[in-house]
């Protein structure tokens, strides 16, 4: 747990997270030491095991984006070369279940109602991002584009089927995905 509270953790050298280790941060806001725990590595971060992000209960606390297409970024690992992910995300003690996932390990994990929580994994950070996305937006990648109306138009079905969830293109929330929902992403 890098603060007593919210702080910066610096480790001159390198650092080597293992299976069964766990890295905690608190975060209440975007700004890195001030608002959130930021872990900064001198040399080179070797990650696994548990990240365990979880919102303070004082000294203010963090809450979704609450408009459409706000999105909140919170770089909490620096380094000078990161190798290996974690294998487990939480946040507030749920696990994030990857909905896309890319090769490096990044992943986005739907919620619910189109809110997004991300875990990017680049060649000298971890960030973590959590997007209220738009209509339309049902992969969470902040635009609606063609694999969007693709993935609406597949579980396109009036009243019944699969497309009952956001990611399924019901982004109305009324449990179908329909003309109503085409027409709002476009």
């Amino acid at each position: 747990n890098p603060g007593s509270s919210v702080g910066v953790l610096v480790v001159d050298g390198s650092y080597s997270q293992q299976a069964d280790a766990l890295l905690q941060i608190e975060l209440s806001g975007t700004t890195p030491g001030v608002e959130h725990d930021q872990l900064v590595v001198n040399g080179v971060a070797s990650l696994a095991g548990t990240l365990a992000v979880s919102t303070m209960t004082s000294g203010g606390t963090y809450t979704d984006p609450v408009v459409r297409g706000q999105e909140d970024s919170f770089i909490i690992i620096t380094t000078g070369f990161r190798s290996g992910v974690f294998s487990t995300v939480t946040f507030d003690g749920v696990e994030l279940i990857p909905t896309s996932l890319k090769p490096n390990g990044s992943f986005r994990s739907h919620q619910s109602a189109g809110l997004f929580r991300e875990i990017i994994f680049g060649a000298n950070t971890v960030e973590l991002r959590h997007l209220l996305a738009m209509p339309g937006d049902v992969d969470g990648d902040n635009d609606v584009d063609t694999v969007d109306l693709t993935q609406m138009l597949v579980n396109f079905t009036g009243d019944r089927g699969s497309g009952k969830i956001w990611t399924t293109g019901d982004n109305d929330g009324d449990n179908d995905t329909d003309t109503h929902d085409l027409t709002t992403a476009i």
